[in-house]
């Protein structure tokens, strides 16, 4: 219960700072806290992703209040960022392997499983926060309406899917 108290405590700090920080978006500063309070509050009976999606206008701060979130909550050794826009056409393991390698602890000891397009996928219980900036450009589809191949995002929509 004390833990409980602690973090709750430690989101109310949180909503302050960034409220003094960023001018105009109290209310999405709101929703985003209020979407996450679960995860940060009770992570002991979470059992699938806390996802939050963002969208806006190009440079009305989503991916900096999100930045300093992960900063002021102390996760920023336990955050991913990609930039989806530029990553997700870098080859086939941009993203995957990134991911993959993220899941390892410091002993290199992790989980694995595989999904059904053969994209290996390692995890374990630790915590964390991935941030898919730009995700539009995960899309399947070209502008003529042909499948793209996105194959190197497979375990972004296996984590969305599954948590795993």
């Amino acid at each position: 219960m004390e833990k409980i108290k602690e973090r709750l405590q430690k989101l109310s700090e949180v909503e302050k700072t960034l409220k003094s920080e960023f001018v105009g978006i109290d209310p999405i500063i709101d929703r985003i806290l209020e979407s996450i309070t679960p995860w940060y509050v009770t992570p002991e009976i979470i059992t699938r992703p806390t996802i939050v999606s963002l969208w806006g206008l190009t440079g009305t701060g989503k991916t900096s209040v999100v930045k300093r979130i992960i900063d002021l909550l102390e996760f920023t050794s336990d955050s991913l960022y990609f930039n989806c826009a530029t990553e997700a056409d870098n080859g086939k393991d941009s993203i995957d392997s990134k991911i993959v390698d993220f899941f390892e602890d410091e002993n290199g000891n992790t989980k694995t499983s595989y999904s059904s397009d053969g994209v290996q996928v390692k995890t374990n219980s630790r915590r964390a926060i991935m941030i898919f900036d730009e995700f539009q450009n995960c899309r399947t589809l070209d502008e003529h309406g042909e499948e793209r191949d996105r194959s190197q995002t497979g375990a972004i929509w296996q984590i969305l899917d599954s948590g795993i």
